[in-house]
């Protein structure tokens, strides 16, 4: 019953100062597979070095909205030589992030989403999507530029916005945040969304799952999302682990 964390941040101080332990905790708990996600050009290089020792590790690049700097254009130079590295699976995160004010400048970030769109379709790598306070012009970007090798990470949004992201061809993937009591609305979703249609993360070190909120996240803890998303529907655990990572092994090519 092998699961796959689609979405974690192993070089984050949280996760990369304790590793080893931390893998052998994923794979205790049947994690065969992760994606580390970088979100700027330190993160990049630190990935790929990962990588490059624990086979069950692949990468995704990219300059997260929130980690833009004056100076992105020239970082995201090297992540477009870095991304062309075996061990890299997807361009991501990327997206827009109007939540916090001292973020970019909404011009900038849509311009830098914008070439990190068209390196993904230069080196025919999916697109790990970060959409926050801005999900309609998160669509129209990838409804204009017809992406649909993509996938709405960390989804907290309706049934109508899932149909709209399924309407364009992508996939969108559950974190911890399902499990969370008050979220209703959310697991309706995750009850109702055809299963070859998502995927499971952490985006560990954050948003541990229930029963493990309040702790550091990490990879292992996928598999309380499984179980919570699995029970919603009325399958087993098994059968919801084997579609979504056949899913993820189909979207990521791993």
């Amino acid at each position: 019953m092998p699961l796959i964390d689609t979405h974690c941040h192993l070089t984050f101080p949280e996760l990369f100062t304790d590793l080893e332990p931390v893998l052998a905790r994923a794979k205790a708990a049947s994690v065969e597979k992760m994606i580390c996600v970088a979100c700027n050009l330190a993160d990049a290089e630190k990935a790929l070095e990962i990588a490059g020792i624990y086979p069950q590790i692949f990468v995704a690049l990219a300059l997260h909205p929130a980690d833009l700097t004056e100076n992105w254009a020239e970082d995201f130079a090297v992540i477009a030589t870095l991304a062309k590295h075996e061990r890299v699976v997807a361009i991501g995160e990327t997206g827009l992030d109007f939540f916090r004010p001292e973020n970019a400048p909404h011009a900038v970030q849509e311009k830098a989403f914008l070439a990190h769109i068209k390196l993904a379709r230069e080196l025919r790598k999916p697109l790990i999507i970060h959409t926050r306070a801005a999900f309609a012009e998160t669509l129209e970007f990838l409804k204009n530029e017809n992406c649909a090798n993509f996938v709405i990470h960390c989804f907290t949004e309706n049934m109508a916005a899932a149909n709209e992201i399924f309407a364009l061809g992508g996939m969108i993937s559950f974190t911890g945040i399902v499990t969370f009591p008050k979220n209703t609305a959310l697991q309706e979703v995750a009850k109702a969304v055809p299963l070859e249609k998502i995927m499971v993360e952490t985006d560990s070190p954050f948003l541990a799952p229930v029963p493990e909120r309040g702790k550091s996240n990490e990879p292992s803890f996928v598999r309380h999302t499984a179980e919570f998303i699995a029970n919603l529907r009325g399958v087993s655990l098994e059968e919801f682990a084997a579609a979504t990572t056949k899913n993820a092994v189909q979207f990521f090519g791993i």
